[in-house]
């Protein structure tokens, strides 16, 4: 059974269907934010001034601080920023948006960090994805994460290993053009783990929008993401992927709120996006094959754009 707040495992209005508008769901991710922080910040409170201070001092999770940039490099930083966008401008391309501002906007960017990377921790994500406190992930609360986020389940990946570890996928798609793989790890039959139940290891999210906000995506979701610039739409495109561990990394809430604010999800995807099954798939042949089995409402949706890493 999952705990955390009941906040945060609210999800989504999907009231307005097709006519829902992409301000519309904006706004409901940021507000989705909102609650998840205020979740958070009740408890377990590890973003706050005081716990990130003190666990900066003593948690070795916590890399040292980078020293302070030179005059040099601090002068060539702040030089670059308007030569990009001078040249994102001489393209048509229009410039990153702040889709929230103020004080709202400072509180985010301070708590997203917290909440989103190798420094979440273990109550932190109990509290807002509502993994087990000991760290393991069960098939039912995965599930339950993606159900409520409006994916559903379209392919189940069969292992052809032999021996342990034996891995479960399950394939997961979006309507707004997202795709989830859940990995689970069936338990060793020499050990006592998880009930006999299988183990998830991660859930993985690929995904491709039109960029609004880069500030927010950079804070909580950019790392492996690439940017393709198209001149004639006058936008920028990202696509990428990140994964949600129960044991480890940041929230799985938190970041696909994220990507709703500051991202125009997109289908199908103009760009190709390069999907990864697990350690089950570890040649480009292997992979290409589960491309090959998926069902046609995946490349309905997305189009032909989906390659083997």
């Amino acid at each position: 059974m999952r705990s955390g707040c009941t906040a945060c495992a609210s999800g989504y209005d999907r009231g307005m269907g097709s006519v829902e508008t992409s301000t519309t769901r904006r706004a409901q991710a940021l507000d989705r934010l909102r609650r998840l922080r205020d979740c958070e910040l009740r408890s377990p409170r590890d973003s706050t001034p005081a716990r990130v201070a003190y666990r900066q001092a003593n948690d070795p999770m916590y890399p040292p601080a980078p020293p302070p940039l030179s005059y040099e490099e601090a002068l060539r930083a702040e030089e670059a920023a308007p030569a990009n966008e001078r040249s994102l401008i001489a393209e048509g391309i229009r410039l990153s948006q702040e889709v929230v501002t103020g004080e709202w906007r400072r509180q985010l960017m301070q708590w997203l960090p917290e909440v989103t990377s190798h420094t979440t921790t273990l109550l932190q994500r109990q509290a807002l994805d509502g993994w087990h406190p000991t760290g393991t992930g069960t098939l039912v609360a995965a599930r339950g994460l993606l159900t409520e986020d409006g994916f559903t389940p379209v392919h189940d990946i069969a292992s052809d290993r032999r021996g342990w570890p034996v891995w479960q996928r399950e394939v997961w798609l979006h309507p707004e053009g997202l795709l989830g793989v859940i990995y689970a790890r069936l338990p060793d039959p020499a050990r006592t783990e998880s009930n006999g139940e299988p183990v998830v290891e991660q859930i993985r999210v690929f995904y491709q929008g039109e960029l609004v906000d880069e500030g927010l995506l950079i804070a909580a979701v950019a790392p492996g993401s690439t940017w393709n610039r198209e001149p004639e739409r006058g936008l920028i495109v990202v696509h990428g992927s990140f994964t949600a561990y129960p044991h480890y990394h940041g929230s799985l809430r938190v970041r696909l709120a994220v990507l709703r604010a500051c991202l125009d999800l997109i289908t199908p995807w103009r760009h190709p996006v390069h999907v990864g099954f697990g350690p089950d798939a570890e040649t480009t042949a292997e992979r290409t094959a589960i491309l090959s089995e998926l069902p046609n409402q995946v490349y309905e949706l997305l189009g032909p754009m989906l390659l083997p890493t």
